[in-house]
Formats: C-alpha cells, sequence, structure tokens
C-alpha cells in the first residue's frame, strides 16, 4: 500500500454503500464498492455510462445557497468531529 494510506472511517464507508446501493442498474449491470473506489462493468458501454451518470448524479452534493444552510452544514460537521 502507498505511504500514507489510511482507511476511511466506518461511517464514510457505510454512508457510501447505503448511497450507491440506492441506484438500481440495468440487466447485466453490476456496482461494486471498496473503500472508495466504485467499479460499474456490464456489456454495454452506453449502459454502465448511464449507470454511473446516475451514481454521479446521487453521489454529488451542491454548496449551500443561503447562509442558513451554511450554518446547518457548519453544525453537522462540529457534532461529527465531536464524535469521531
Amino acid at each position: 500500500l502507498p505511504k500514507g494510506y489510511r482507511h476511511l472511517s466506518t461511517i464514510a464507508h457505510y454512508a457510501l454503500a447505503q448511497e450507491v446501493a440506492r441506484v438500481t442498474p440495468e440487466e447485466g449491470i453490476r456496482i461494486y464498492q471498496y473503500v472508495d473506489d466504485i467499479l460499474i462493468g456490464g456489456p454495454d458501454t452506453s449502459i454502465v455510462g448511464q449507470t454511473q451518470t446516475k451514481i454521479i448524479t446521487r453521489l454529488e452534493m451542491g454548496m449551500p445557497g443561503n447562509r442558513r444552510e451554511l450554518q446547518h452544514a457548519s453544525g453537522l460537521l462540529v457534532f461529527w468531529r465531536k464524535h469521531i
């Protein structure tokens, strides 16, 4: 393993697995997740590409749109920092 490699925390790994599991692949498409990598396999590149787009869309997190959203995100970070 490369120097400095560290496993993701269990919380982050589990959260990613839950989000990936919510994406329903087309028939014949397989989605594998290991640590922070996602592998999509299937017989047709166009369907694999569509599945990739679904996963990326699912995982995208936009920047907070206003001050209230930013304060909410900041509060969550402080909460998790205290418990990790």
